[in-house]
Order: C-alpha cells, then structure tokens, then sequence
C-alpha cells in the first residue's frame, strides 16, 4: 500500500483518500449550493496541493510531478 512513498511518507494514501473522502463529503452535504461546493473544492485543492510541494512524497520524481500536474489540473477544470 506505501511501498511507491518515501519511508517517512508512509501514511500517504491514507491524505490521498481523506482529500478524496472530503470532495464527497462535500458534494453530499452542500448539494444544493453549488458556489459553496466550488469553494470548499477548490480550498481541499488548495491545501493538498501545498501539502504535496512540501512533502514531495513519492520515491520517484516523475511521480511526485503527475500528481503535482493532477492537483493543479483538478484546480483548474473546477
């Protein structure tokens, strides 16, 4: 389950599914107000997207990148 992570990185996927746990939680609770979804969407973005700069991690860089350039396209497509 961590064996693609650094050593010290070795509960990542359990940030990568809260990250994904949230936009849901989100998406259920607000159904209704859609300029509030995108908000909170948009501030779980963000914050993922600064936890993953400065943790970087995955073992191998070009794997830190795909999830960089996946955050920030999910930033921009929502």
């Amino acid at each position: 389950l961590y064996s693609n992570y650094e050593e010290e990185y070795y509960y990542w996927e359990f940030v990568v599914v809260a990250r994904l746990v949230s936009f849901a939680a989100v998406s259920v609770m607000f159904a209704d107000k859609a300029d509030l979804q995108a908000g909170l969407g948009l501030f779980i973005l963000f914050v993922s997207i600064l936890a993953h700069n400065k943790t970087s991690p995955y073992l191998e860089d070009t794997l830190d990148r795909v999830e960089e350039i996946g955050l920030y396209s999910s930033w921009l497509t929502l």
